[in-house]
């Protein structure tokens, strides 16, 4: 997860001493609201294209409101 939100931009605005609590914050909120997209990259094995609509549509407002 970390890695497909740095390189789609998503860590662009977030300052690097930052990145880890980001992620940390970024894993419990994907855990807690959509664990059928990590249950799917698990399964599949893959980021299906699916899967990456979802993400980007997570990863799209969590930016927004991450602090």
């Amino acid at each position: 997860m970390s890695i497909f939100a740095g390189t789609r931009g998503y860590l662009d605005t977030i300052a690097v001493p930052d990145v880890g609590r980001f992620e940390s914050s970024m894993l419990r909120e994907l855990r807690a609201t959509h664990p059928e997209v990590l249950a799917s990259i698990r399964g599949e094995q893959e980021i299906s294209p699916a899967v990456e609509k979802g993400l980007s549509d997570f990863l799209d407002g969590f930016v927004k409101t991450f602090a």
